[in-house]
């Protein structure tokens, strides 16, 4: 790939799964999710660092991860201010097949901003979010109202620095 090429993202749309790629790494990528989807997904694979701003999001994935993150650097999640957003996975009892999470996360993840962030997960093997590396919440409010496995689940740690983390409805762990 040339340079050139390297600094474009790639968007695919097929239905409701959404597939967005950028290998530019001193690019931060920025995307908004909002509105309601009952069986849909987004699949981000980046090389630098993220930012998916959720904006009233009703998103429910039938199978694995609403929000799938392959990504290398950092990627913050910000509930937007005054918002309710919710992440739902319905089916999650294969742990290899598309993640079983309402967020999964290959490397690092912030959640922040001064909205509220609402999350299920169904099926036998799923998390409520999983990160591959260490998340860290600031200022806003995670409620995890339905987790299969743990609530948390972070290779490295789990940092609150600010906001609120609710949970109920927990079959294993909480972090």
């Amino acid at each position: 790939m040339t340079r050139k090429e390297k600094q474009k993202a790639s968007v695919t749309v097929d239905g409701a799964l959404v597939n967005i790629v950028s290998y530019y790494q001193a690019h931060k990528l920025s995307v908004q999710l909002s509105g309601t989807c009952n069986n849909g997904q987004l699949v981000l694979k980046t090389e630098g660092k993220a930012k998916v701003k959720l904006k009233d999001l009703q998103l429910t994935s039938q199978e694995g991860a609403p929000l799938w993150l392959k990504n290398k650097k950092k990627v913050e999640i910000v509930a937007t201010k005054g918002t309710n957003n919710t992440l739902c996975v319905t089916a999650c009892n294969d742990t290899a097949h598309h993640k079983a999470a309402a967020i999964w996360a290959k490397d690092k993840i912030q959640l922040g901003g001064k909205g509220v962030l609402n999350i299920y997960a169904y099926g036998s093997k799923a998390h409520g979010i999983k990160c591959g590396d260490y998340m860290e919440m600031k200022n806003c409010t995670v409620n995890i109202l339905a987790a299969t496995k743990d609530v948390v689940s972070c290779n490295e740690y789990f940092l609150l620095e600010s906001g609120e983390l609710n949970i109920s409805g927990v079959g294993d762990d909480g972090i």
